[in-house]
């Protein structure tokens, strides 16, 4: 089993991991992040061995299958203690990674995902050795966590970078990294308007507007919950709409909470130098360069849609501070 103290051996505030709901904007914020000398953005490290086992689905943003792109051979490389490794290799580690753990559903009923969050939310270690013989998901979800830290030693070996930029869309990760490796750990609590949210989801999944809502609700939910779990000066909370609005201000106050010298990183976006894995398929659009909120949704849902969101979602955009109508 995973010791909840383990270090790592990773560096002090060398990991930045970005909560959020999908859709909410991480793969723009970690574009604009990846601009900085000393942060290296990968998007949804999750992602990575459905990324090595779909290459046709989810090129590396440098256009390269992720086993045959530079950076993730080499961070391939030091997953197995090797100097390199060629494409076949490459692609043999990076798809077996158990970076999105499955468990039977027969082995998650309530009960046992009851003693999983009971475990992620009481920061003993005692409560991994006590739950997890009786969680399997727990159990899982260690092992996705470790692998995780590995990954991120990896890609910090490789870029020279001092800070892991991730956004994986798993909302037990922040909590387990917070508990495995607790000097290195911080968190961008990145939220958005759910009636926005709930567009993309029936635009993009084609997901019904009582799906959509009842979806976007439950993952925020869990990141309220995580929010309140985790130490407040290693939380900085992001609105999608403030980000957009005025970038300058949001990524000046978010590097200095990172405690990385202040640089622009305002310029048009660079989708080509950052090795990104996952995340909002705007990353290839090579064309578009700009940061521009996405407001769609107030000419695209419609009155009926509106009311199904208030009453399914109300109370948890309320308690995000957005407007329920």
């Amino acid at each position: 089993m995973v010791d909840a103290r383990q270090p790592f051996g990773l560096p002090a505030d060398s990991l930045l991991h970005i909560a959020c709901s999908s859709y909410s904007g991480s793969t723009l914020l970690g574009l604009l992040l990846s601009r900085h000398p000393l942060l290296a953005a990968t998007s949804q490290l999750t992602d990575l061995a459905l990324a090595a086992r779909s290459p046709d689905a989810m090129p590396c943003t440098c256009g390269a299958p992720v086993f045959a792109c530079p950076q993730w051979q080499a961070v391939a490389a030091t997953l197995v203690a090797q100097p390199r490794l060629d494409a076949s290799a490459a692609r043999e580690v990076l798809a077996a990674l158990p970076l999105q753990p499955a468990v039977p559903a027969a082995l998650s009923g309530p009960v046992e995902r009851t003693l999983a969050k009971l475990a992620l939310a009481i920061d003993q270690p005692c409560a991994f050795k006590v739950l997890t013989p009786m969680s399997p998901s727990l159990e899982a979800l260690q092992r996705s966590a470790h692998t995780w830290l590995q990954v991120a030693a990896g890609v910090r070996a490789v870029t020279g970078r001092d800070i892991v930029v991730d956004a994986s869309k798993n909302a037990a990760l922040p909590t387990l990294l917070a508990r495995l490796a607790p000097s290195a750990f911080r968190c961008v609590w990145l939220v958005r308007d759910g009636r926005a949210v709930m567009l993309s989801r029936m635009r993009r999944r084609g997901e019904s507007a009582q799906l959509a809502a009842r979806n976007w609700a439950r993952h925020s939910l869990g990141l309220l919950w995580l929010r309140a779990g985790l130490p407040t000066h290693r939380v900085f909370a992001l609105k999608y709409e403030d980000l957009c609005a005025d970038p300058a201000i949001q990524l000046t106050d978010l590097q200095r909470f990172l405690g990385v010298p202040v640089r622009d990183l305002i310029a048009p976006l660079d989708k080509r130098s950052p090795h990104l894995v996952g995340g909002n398929p705007m990353r290839y659009d090579l064309d578009s360069r700009s940061i521009a909120p996405d407001d769609r949704w107030q000419r695209e849902l419609s009155k009926d849609d509106l009311r199904i969101f208030a009453r399914i979602a109300g109370p948890v955009q309320a308690a995000l501070g957005y407007p329920i109508a």
